[in-house]
C-alpha cells in the first residue's frame, strides 16, 4: 500500500586581538571544551583571592540557582561556596554497571552543611545529547554511597557552545536538566579576557561564532528573501565561516519551507508535520528530511519503505537528495530476496525520478553511485552551489509535482515481495 505524503503541499576569526594564533581554533573537540572547563573550575580551590577564582564562583551560582534545579527556599550566594572539587571523566553506576562516564561533575559543599552536592556537566560542542544516558548519570550519582555518605542533591546542567536546537532543551527538561545559557558564561569570561592567554583565546574565539549565530537568530525571525537565504545557505562563504554556517540548524528549516513553498498548506508550518524531522550527526552537522511516501509491506508484512527529501552537508557544500530508506534485517530467511527487490526498486525509482526532471534541470540523477546503501540510498541529489535559489526552487517543485503523480498512477508500478513469491 502506497501513503503519499504530498498534498498541497565572514571569517569568525582564527586570530586573537594581538595577531597569535588561537588555540581553540585547533582545540575543538569536547574534550578540550571539558579541560578548559575543568581548569577554570578549578581556580575555586586553587586561589580564593583570584579574579578567575571569583568568575567561577559567580559562574558556578548561576547554574546552582537555575530551574529546575533550585530547590532551595532562598538563592545560593557566592558565599556560601565552601568547597568545590572537579572531576572528569566519572564512571557512573546504573544498576550495579559501569556504563556511563560523565564529562564533568563538581562536588559542591556550602557553608554550614556536611553534606555534597553534585553538579552533572554535559558538555557539547555540536553534538546533540541523549535522553537516557542524562538520566542514567543523575541515577547513577543519587544512587552512589561513598563512606557511606550520599550525595545531598544531584544538579544536571547541559552546557552547549554550539547551537541548541528546541528538540534539545526538550530532551534535557524532560531528564531535569537545566541548559546553561552559553552568553551567561562570555559575560563572565569577558573581563578576564586581558589576564589571561587561554581565556582570552576561548573567549574570542567562541564570541565570534555567537556573533554569527545571534546575526543568523535575528534574520530568521521574519520571512527569508531569495537574497538572505544564497548569502547564508547556498554559499558557504570562505572555509572558516563555512563550518559554522552549517551548524545552524534553523537555516536547514527555512531552506526546507523555501522549497516547499506553495506546496504545503498555509495554515500548516513545517515543523507541525510528523513527517519532518531534524537532526544531527556525530559531527555535529543538522540534517533535515521531509517524507513524501511510504510503501507499506512491500518486503512483507511490516516491512515498510520511505521516501524522503534531505536536506545535508558534504564535500564542503549543502545539497538536496531524495531519498529510498528500507531496513532489511540480514538474519531474516528472506534477506536476499528482500535485498533484490530493494535494488530494483531504487534502479526503477531513479528511472522514474530521471523522467520527471525539467529538460533542462541542473539536478543530476545518479548513474555511477553503488547500488544500494546499507539502510538508505539516494534516488537523486543536487548540490546548492549549482544554480540560484529560484532556479533550484523551480526545479524541485515541477519535479516533486510530477515525480509524485507518477507515484499516484497505477501504470507505475514498483516491485514487491509478493512478485517474487510467484516468480517461484
Amino acid at each position: 500500500m502506497l501513503i503519499l505524503m504530498g498534498e498541497k503541499m565572514g571569517n569568525t576569526g582564527n586570530l586573537n586581538e594581538k595577531g597569535k594564533p588561537n588555540l581553540f581554533e585547533y582545540a575543538t573537540s569536547e574534550l578540550s571544551q571539558d579541560a578548559f572547563l575543568a581548569w577554570f573550575f578549578a581556580w575555586i580551590r586553587a586561589d580564593s583571592s583570584h579574579q578567575i577564582s571569583s568568575a567561577a564562583r559567580m559562574y558556578l551560582t548561576i547554574l546552582l540557582n537555575s530551574k529546575p534545579n533550585r530547590d532551595t527556599p532562598s538563592p545560593i550566594l557566592e558565599g556560601d561556596i565552601d568547597e568545590c572539587e572537579v572531576q572528569t571523566q566519572v564512571s557512573v553506576k546504573v544498576k550495579g554497571k559501569n556504563v556511563r562516564k560523565a564529562d564533568l561533575v563538581l562536588e559542591v559543599k556550602l557553608k554550614g552543611s556536611k553534606e555534597k552536592m553534585a553538579v552533572i556537566i554535559e558538555d557539547k560542542t555540536h553534538s546533540s545529547n541523549n535522553e537516557q544516558k542524562l538520566k542514567d548519570y543523575k541515577t547513577g550519582l543519587l544512587d552512589k554511597v561513598e563512606n557511606g555518605v550520599k550525595y545531598k542533591a544531584v544538579i544536571g546542567i547541559l552546557f552547549k557552545s554550539g547551537y541548541t536546537s528546541r528538540e534539545e532543551r526538550e530532551i534535557a527538561t524532560r531528564a531535569e536538566y537545566s541548559v546553561a545559557n552559553f552568553q551567561d558564561f562570555l559575560n563572565i569570561l569577558e573581563p578576564l579576557s586581558g589576564k589571561s592567554e587561554i581565556i582570552n583565546d576561548y573567549y574570542l574565539w567562541h564570541r565570534a561564532i555567537q556573533m554569527d549565530l545571534n546575526h543568523r537568530s535575528q534574520l530568521l525571525r521574519t520571512p527569508l528573501p531569495e537574497r538572505v537565504i544564497k548569502d547564508l545557505f547556498w554559499t558557504g562563504g570562505d572555509t572558516n565561516a563555512g563550518q559554522y554556517k552549517c551548524n545552524d540548524a534553523a537555516i536547514f528549516e527555512k531552506c526546507m519551507e523555501y522549497l516547499l513553498e506553495g506546496l504545503l498548506p498555509d495554515s500548516v508550518s513545517l515543523r507541525e508535520r510528523d513527517r519532518w524531522s531534524l537532526f544531527f550527526s556525530n559531527s555535529g552537522l543538522p540534517c533535515s528530511q521531509f517524507g513524501i511516501a511510504t510503501f507499506e509491506n512491500v518486503y512483507g508484512k511490516g516491512w515498510h519503505e520511505y521516501l524522503f527529501y534531505r536536506i545535508d552537508w558534504r564535500a564542503r557544500s549543502y545539497y538536496l537528495s531524495l531519498r529510498q530508506y528500507a531496513w532489511i534485517d540480514k538474519k531474516s530467511d528472506q534477506y536476499m530476496s528482500r535485498l533484490e527487490i530493494k535494488n530494483k526498486r531504487l534502479e526503477q525509482l531513479r528511472n522514474l525520478a530521471k523522467d520527471c526532471l525539467p529538460l533542462d534541470s541542473q539536478v543530476k540523477p545518479f548513474k555511477e553511485r553503488p547500488s544500494h546503501g546499507k539502510y538508505e540510498s539516494e534516488v537523486w541529489v543536487h548540490f546548492f552551489m549549482d544554480g540560484s535559489p529560484a532556479e533550484i526552487r523551480e526545479d524541485f517543485q515541477s519535479f516533486h509535482c510530477a515525480f509524485i503523480k507518477r507515484l499516484e498512477s497505477k501504470q507505475h508500478k514498483l516491485p514487491n515481495i509478493q512478485d517474487v513469491a510467484e516468480s517461484l
